[in-house]
């Protein structure tokens, strides 16, 4: 595996060209320091999880620091912390062996010493957390200067001569917890050994490390620093290769706790359907593959509805395609600026003129230019947008917007930190009915006595109306969308469909699934008890819940009470009390 660390003197605006650039040198894990990004949590860049840490949202844009982690080993993430904006830890399980990743960037040295003080002390603290049980493997930006020492356990003999505060103050940490500074243990050229240059002021040195445990069972081949890649920073990404040893894996047992499941639908194009021309084609392509249904079992006219509509659909609106990319602002003019911009750089490497470099500095600085007038036109764009919205139907869109723009904890990369097998005995457990008096067995047919109910169109029409656009799919992949613009034939088949099974037939079995979203509340992340499942069922499902439930409350809404509020469509309890306040009042007034 390749592991390495990364100044790049802040993401804005670079981060499609460092994921890039860490995907030309195959990097598997990667810990980028002064990223200046704000806020807590993962999102995907890329073929790359980035989990980040930084200052909050409200403060000034400084230090941070995050990790990129292949796609390839986002099911091996056991847990992740933000300790500060300068130290990160991620767990994970690399080829059976439990791994802990630090990426830190150090407070400079020409910082106070209380600062220093309190900085290394944090990291001393972190580190002795870890245990004796787990691999260690730190890397950063460690503003230390740790000079090159002979037959040392912790420096080797081929780094640089220079040793200062903080150099002594690292040495003596990895001293005590038996810690070996990698990076001066393989010979190399001076242009692959310094990791920050200042060509104008003629100044290099070594302070990004990749640091192990000496008794480790990991073995490093290489380490070097690579002048090739650039996101304009001064300073060099540092690579090294490390092999894993192997370990006997029971199958069995890997495929009921580290293997995570991912379900996946298709992503229609709904925001087609505003437009009169696409949605007139949707409904054309929906009648013409609807069948008649008079002469049809329920279950064969139902299937037949939901291939129908999912059909339709993907050849009138589409697919989303998931996008490498998801900057709005990323463009053509940009992809080449970046790839000119990067040739001058490695010319200037080649020659060191002075001409190249004002050459390489120019096109630096056009590209910077060039990426803000982008990313102003697109929020310009999506102001627009959001004006259009407010007031009107879409309203909702504008605050889920705002929403994500003011998060600053997010999850976005979708890490499952707990193995799928545990999820499986938790929710078997909790959804399971163990008391005896709720022990009984639901008949295979119902029997229904009394009179035939029938719905009309019109009722199926309104329960539709209540249901909410972009909301989850679940087992069957309609979105609501795609029902409410629907024809009269659909909802006639709809209707003819709900009448049966409301009178007896059996139900589709994607109604009887639903699929379980685990939230966050409190406590150990580890504890599956400090979740709350969220049961997402098909829409057609939840359409048919609401037209029950609407048929229930006209038939017993002369029975209830007129004080009855709780439960009651438009009530609720607090009317009650206030009801019972007034009178109070009026008691004791009058």
């Amino acid at each position: 595996m390749n592991f390495g660390t990364w100044n790049v003197q802040g993401m804005k605006d670079k981060v499609v060209e460092i994921s890039r650039e860490c995907e030309s040198l195959r990097m598997d894990i990667v810990v980028l320091t002064e990223t200046k990004k704000k806020g807590i949590g993962s999102e995907i860049l890329d073929n790359y999880v980035h989990i980040f840490g930084g200052v909050p949202k409200d403060q000034r844009a400084k230090r941070g620091v995050s990790l990129l982690i292949h796609k390839k080993h986002k099911h091996k993430i056991t847990d992740f912390e933000s300790v500060s904006e300068n130290i990160i830890r991620v767990n994970m399980n690399l080829f059976q062996t439990p791994v802990t990743i630090l990426g830190v960037y150090a407070v400079s040295n020409d910082e106070p010493s209380n600062i220093k003080d309190e900085f290394f002390e944090r990291m001393n603290d972190e580190i002795s957390k870890i245990g004796k049980s787990r691999e260690v493997i730190l890397l950063g930006d460690l503003n230390s200067r740790v000079g090159q020492r002979v037959q040392s356990k912790v420096v080797g003999p081929y780094g640089e001569t220079t040793l200062n505060d903080n150099g002594e103050r690292l040495i003596d940490i990895c001293d005590s917890h038996q810690l070996k500074i990698q990076n001066g243990f393989f010979k190399h050229k001076d242009i692959h050994t310094y990791t920050w240059v200042q060509h104008t002021r003629n100044l290099r040195s070594i302070i990004d490390y990749i640091i192990t445990l000496q008794n480790t069972r990991v073995q490093v081949k290489d380490v070097r620093a690579y002048r090739g890649v650039t996101c304009g920073s001064d300073h060099y990404i540092v690579r090294a290769k490390m092999l894993f040893p192997y370990k006997h894996v029971n199958l069995r047992k890997t495929r009921l706790t580290d293997e995570t499941e991912e379900i996946t639908s298709k992503n229609y194009n709904t925001e087609g359907l505003m437009h009169d021309s696409i949605r007139t084609l949707y409904q054309q392509r929906l009648d013409q593959k609807l069948e008649d249904w008079t002469e049809k079992s329920v279950s064969e006219v139902y299937r037949n509805i939901i291939n129908s509509i999912q059909t339709a659909a993907e050849e009138s609106l589409g697919i989303k395609n998931r996008l490498q990319n998801n900057k709005l602002w990323w463009n053509d003019e940009i992809e080449e600026l970046i790839r000119r911009k990067k040739q001058l750089y490695q010319k200037w490497l080649n020659t060191q003129t002075e001409e190249d470099r004002g050459s390489y500095m120019e096109m630096k600085r056009l590209t910077r230019r060039t990426i803000s007038a982008a990313k102003r036109q697109m929020w310009d764009k999506k102001c627009m947008e959001i004006n259009t919205y407010l007031g009107g139907s879409e309203c909702s869109e504008t605050w889920k917007f705002i929403k994500r723009v003011k998060s600053s904890g997010r999850n976005q990369a979708g890490i499952q930190i707990i193995p799928t097998g545990k999820w499986i005995n938790h929710y078997e457990q909790l959804l399971t009915e163990n008391r005896s008096q709720y022990n009984t067995i639901s008949p295979s047919e119902i029997s229904v006595k009394g009179e035939e109910i029938n719905i009309d169109v019109a009722t199926l029409e309104r329960a539709l109306t209540k249901l909410k656009n972009g909301r989850a799919t679940g087992p069957e992949g309609i979105p609501a969308e795609l029902i409410k613009n629907g024809t009269r034939k659909l909802f006639e088949a709809l209707t003819w469909c709900v009448n049966k099974f409301i009178n007896g037939a059996p139900i589709p079995e994607q109604w009887k699934i639903a699929y379980i979203s685990s939230i966050h509340k409190k406590g150990d992340k580890l504890n599956c008890g400090n979740y709350r499942g969220i049961s997402v069922t098909s829409t057609m499902s939840r359409l048919y819940g609401r037209i029950l439930r609407d048929l229930i409350e006209s038939e017993y809404s002369d029975q209830e009470e007129e004080e009855q509020s709780g439960f009651r469509a438009d009530r609720t309890c607090t009317d009650n009390f206030v009801c019972w306040y007034i009178y109070s009042i009026s008691l004791l007034l009058y």
